[in-house]
């Protein structure tokens, strides 16, 4: 079982933010569990651009989320990727507590091409 975790373990090393996929739409996340926690989904900004696209992006602190304020773990952000003409969603990025148990939802949203608009009316 230790070879087994270990061949898992190397494999997520080298392909911890590689992304599977060139499209903007991947569904693929990638996520690492240590302090403090990384998730991602889609592409990041420089992955947008060399594909041609015109992007945007936000950043939102944990620091003034309720959750996190709740259970002391303020530290940490959300970053959406989206096209600057159409506000679709490209990608989003998230450092902090728990960031691996909600990027499945942004996987999501990419998958289904949702737009910024899309995101706001969930919040």
């Amino acid at each position: 079982m230790s070879e087994c975790w270990n061949t898992v373990r190397s494999a997520c090393r080298s392909n911890a933010f590689h992304s599977c996929s060139t499209s903007a739409r991947s569904p693929w996340t990638r996520s690492r569990t240590p302090e403090p926690e990384i998730a991602s989904a889609g592409v990041t900004e420089e992955q947008a651009k060399a594909a041609g696209r015109k992007t945007k992006s936000g950043k939102f602190p944990f620091s003034v989320l309720g959750r996190s304020l709740s259970v002391n773990d303020p530290d940490g952000f959300v970053k959406v990727i989206a096209d600057a003409e159409s506000d679709e969603i490209l990608g989003v990025h998230i450092v902090g507590g728990h960031a691996s148990d909600v990027i499945s939802e942004a996987a999501l949203a990419i998958e289904m091409g949702a737009f910024l608009p899309d995101l706001a009316l969930t919040v």
